[in-house]
Parts: structure tokens; C-alpha cells; sequence
């Protein structure tokens, strides 16, 4: 149903480097994301939006970016711009907490390799929220990074995906 591409790498022009941005403008690709316990329920306006699936445990819904090698001094931080509706299995929280999880290139995504995030409120109420974390916090997060996973949150509910950057910022050359 969903085809895929790679992302768009910013302009080295003048051997400038750039962020690295999904921003999932042509629809019906999804700019070769895989997806697990999601289900695509449309795609328009540069927005995928989904809606959160059960792995027969629990909800879990997962965003895995294709293969995209970069050095993760040079590229501190990811911001997702997202929405999100909680509907249910959220128990007493009044936000949700996201996850970024990093691969090394030999190496596949494990359950320490992740920057999280707090956001206040069950809902954004339909707005596109931008999220920041500061993978340069996490100790293991150097080297060469090969891949990168988003997970939303962990209960029932829908969001949209408006982009992904993986921040250029030249630290530490």
C-alpha cells in the first residue's frame, strides 16, 4: 500500500552540512519508514496520521526510519513534529512520554539505547507539536548511528507524523 523512499538529506552546497528531514510530502510513501502495532489511516498534506494497534499485549505503536548513517557528534539532536489523541490504557498519567531509540550500524535497537520525553496533556487537541530530544545526553550515543526509532507513546489512541530531523549541530569538530 505504502511505498518508500530515502530521506531528504539538506543541500551540501557549498560543503555545508544540514539536517536530515523526513517530511512525508508525497503521499502514499512514507519515506521509507516501517511501522509496527500502527495502521495508516491517511496520508495528505505532508501529515501521516495512525492509529495505535495492540502487539497482543499492549499498545505499542513504532515509527523505524530506513537506514541513514550519520555521526552522532555532528547530529545532537531529533525533533519530531507530531499530534496525538490518548484514548484509552493510560491509566493515571496526564501526558504521555515519547521515545527516540539509536542503532549503531552493526547493532539493532534495544531497550537502553533511548532519549525520552514528557509532554503535559492526553491530547494535543489536533495541533502539530515539536518535540526535542537531546540524544547527546545519552552516553552510549556516539559514533556512527545507523538508524532510529520513534515510538509516540504507549497506550491506545491516534497520531499524526508531520517530520522527523535529525539536527545538524556541528558540535564538538
Amino acid at each position: 500500500k505504502y511505498n518508500l523512499s530515502h530521506p531528504n538529506v539538506g543541500s551540501l552546497e557549498g560543503g555545508t552540512a544540514s539536517d536530515i528531514v523526513w517530511d512525508f510530502n508525497t503521499s502514499g510513501y512514507i519515506d521509507g519508514f516501517s511501522i509496527a502495532c500502527a495502521e495508516v489511516q491517511n496520508h495528505e498534506d505532508g501529515k501521516v496520521s495512525f492509529l495505535s494497534k495492540t502487539n497482543g499485549k499492549r499498545h505499542d505503536p513504532v515509527m523505524n526510519s530506513p537506514a541513514v548513517t550519520y555521526d552522532a557528534v555532528k547530529y545532537e539532536k531529533v525533533v519530531v513534529g507530531f499530534s496525538y489523541d490518548l484514548t484509552g490504557g493510560y491509566g493515571e498519567a496526564t501526558g504521555i512520554t515519547s521515545s527516540v531509540f539509536f542503532a549503531p550500524p552493526n547493532g539493532s535497537f534495544n531497550g537502553t539505547d533511548v532519549v525520552q520525553v514528557k509532554t503535559e496533556g492526553l491530547s494535543s487537541n489536533g495541533k502539530i507539536i515539536e518535540v526535542e530530544f537531546d540524544m547527546s545526553q545519552h552516553e552510549l550515543y556516539k559514533g556512527n548511528i545507523k538508524s532510529l526509532r520513534f515510538d509516540p507513546f504507549e497506550c491506545s489512541g491516534s497520531f499524526s507524523v508531520d517530520s522527523i530531523r535529525i539536527v545538524y549541530t556541528g558540535s564538538n569538530e
